[in-house]
């Protein structure tokens, strides 16, 4: 770069062209500050802009990569570091270290843009970059991630656009988009992807054994085989040494064979293991990556694994949004969701029995079991009947509310509700007397991990 000559300085043993002199010295002066500006630019810009072919893959945290020599890289120093060829790929981040004499330069990366494994890499002086604090959102915090029955509408769930804090109120977890899981598949990120913790299933069966097995005994994640007919199922939960949940049998064993996981037998003498498919509760996780930010979508079995799910590798966020049930075919049952309320499509009658006395009885019904939820049910006695919740005092029906004012007895029948579960799926019923009841089980509500 070009820098003009200043003209000669005035001088006083030259009265004559003194002032012309000053004039001239001091109109160059703009021109001149100017020019030794822009070289000072130029000379510093020199002294840190540098190229690198080390492979870097864009990513946050320490970055070392060798650089020119004899810049003038300083500790704290932001810079930025693009690729040559795209430079919309970068990583920015201030420098830790810097030998001028071999180039060995480190840099704290905290922003990206871009992603991929590069090496042409230019590295020049940034201004830093100020990122605004985080808008956290309240604690228990849930918005949007309503669920709905996907094409498959036995199997597969979508999950709608929205927010939440985790479980633990350390992170938000924003879901940009709708995402649809299939959850009779094993979990795969992405949306039209499987969506089971691993080593369960929709389908499970208890299995009941004539005999337990020795040695050791079955743990869960054994296989199971049949040694004359071949076939196998896996061991989801151990119940009892004679009771396991299995899912992914694969046919029927033979009468009388033994099974073994490989170690330990069990010999069933002249009877097969029985089987049966079992009723559950499917939870539903919205998932983080905390290193990548993806969000993704999670279920559960509580009868297999309870309410604390197996998150996939590297997932170390969760929050329940939503809990739903499956029937005898290990299909998920149809239902509406209003907020927090599910409403199922085809109400379930869980009790009918004659002859019902006047004690206090747990009833089991159709709801998410881990979790207390609000029931609606829809009852039918020819007396008096009080639902309750088991963790409410157990009083008798009143139908003149003198002995009992909270009570809400009444007769022939009404929808009453919410009535809080218990982690057991159960209310409680008491009768005026001993008669029919009939409670046909018609939705819930549920804080959806806001307990």
């Amino acid at each position: 770069m070009t820098i003009t000559a200043l003209p000669a300085a005035p001088s006083r043993s030259s009265p004559a062209d003194f002032s012309n002199k000053a004039d001239a010295l001091l109109g160059a002066l703009s021109l001149f500050v100017t020019e030794a500006n822009a070289l000072a630019v130029a000379l510093n810009l020199a002294s840190t802009t540098a190229n690198s072919t080390t492979s870097l893959t864009i990513g946050t945290g320490s970055k070392s990569l060798t650089v020119d020599t004899s810049k003038s890289y300083q500790p704290g120093m932001s810079v930025k570091i693009a690729r040559t060829a795209s430079p919309s790929n970068w990583m920015h981040g201030d420098v830790t270290s810097y030998n001028s004499g071999t180039g060995a330069l480190v840099v704290n990366v905290t922003t990206i843009l871009g992603s991929g494994t590069f090496t042409d890499w230019t590295i020049t002086l940034s201004a830093p970059i100020i990122t605004p604090d985080p808008i956290v959102l309240p604690t228990n915090h849930i918005s949007g991630l309503g669920l709905s029955h996907a094409a498959d509408t036995d199997h597969d769930i979508t999950v709608a656009a929205g927010k939440a804090r985790d479980a633990t109120d350390a992170a938000d977890m924003v879901l940009a988009s709708a995402l649809t899981k299939q959850f009779d598949a094993a979990w795969a990120v992405g949306t039209a992807a499987g969506g089971m913790a691993a080593g369960e299933a929709l389908a499970f069966e208890l299995m009941i054994l004539d005999v337990a097995p020795g040695g050791a005994g079955w743990a869960a994640g054994d296989t199971i085989t049949g040694q004359t007919s071949a076939q196998t199922c896996v061991i989801a939960k151990v119940l009892t040494t004679t009771t396991y949940y299995v899912i992914n049998r694969s046919g029927a064993f033979t009468l009388g064979e033994i099974l073994t996981n490989g170690v330990d037998t069990a010999d069933q003498g002249a009877a097969n293991p029985t089987f049966a498919v079992q009723t559950g509760t499917l939870h539903l996780w919205l998932i983080k990556r905390s290193d990548t930010g993806v969000v993704d979508m999670l279920g559960n079995i509580y009868e297999i694994s309870g309410i604390v799910p197996t998150l996939p590798a590297n997932y170390d966020y969760k929050r329940r949004i939503g809990s739903l049930r499956t029937d005898s075919s290990a299909n998920i049952l149809g239902f509406d969701q209003f907020g927090n309320t599910f409403m199922l499509d085809t109400p379930i009658m869980d009790i009918r029995t004659t002859n019902s006395g006047t004690a206090a009885v747990s009833r089991t019904l159709s709801v998410p079991g881990g979790i207390s939820v609000g029931v609606y049910v829809s009852v039918y006695q020819t007396g008096f009947i009080y639902i309750s919740s088991l963790a409410s005092a157990d009083v008798a029906p009143d139908i003149n509310g003198t002995a009992n004012p909270l009570s809400t007895a009444s007769n022939q029948g009404g929808m009453r509700g919410p009535i809080m579960s218990n982690t057991l799926s159960q209310v409680r019923s008491r009768s005026s007397s001993d008669e029919d009841i009939t409670i046909v089980t018609l939705g819930w509500e549920d804080t959806r991990g806001a307990e």
